[in-house]
């Protein structure tokens, strides 16, 4: 049971960050869809590395606890570093056969 099972086990308060993944129409496929790996390209979106590195910004206040200012301070650095990576060029493609004979016509 995810979440629920979580706090059973914990039995204190955490804090958690939640990424909406969307979900198929048909219910039945919902468990295999939540479960399954995430693919490349979704692991590149969420950029998981960005969120770890501003992670702190979040713990900023006084009391050590989120804040809106400090969860505002987090997602702005978040979005910055995602935009900044996305405007970055992409490495070239790798060279094929296909492709380099494409080339020389």
């Amino acid at each position: 049971r995810g979440i629920a099972s979580c706090e059973s086990h914990l039995r204190s308060p955490f804090w958690r960050l939640r990424i909406g993944i969307g979900r198929p129409t048909d219910r039945d496929l919902v468990p295999e869809f939540v479960l399954e790996e995430l693919s490349t390209d979704e692991l590149t979106a969420i950029r998981l590395d960005l969120i770890g590195a501003h992670l702190a910004l979040l713990f900023e206040s006084d009391d050590a606890v989120p804040t809106a200012a400090t969860v505002s301070k987090f997602l702005n650095a978040y979005i910055r570093g995602a935009a900044s990576c996305a405007s970055a060029p992409a490495a070239p493609p790798a060279a094929t056969a296909e492709s380099s004979s494409a080339k020389r016509k």
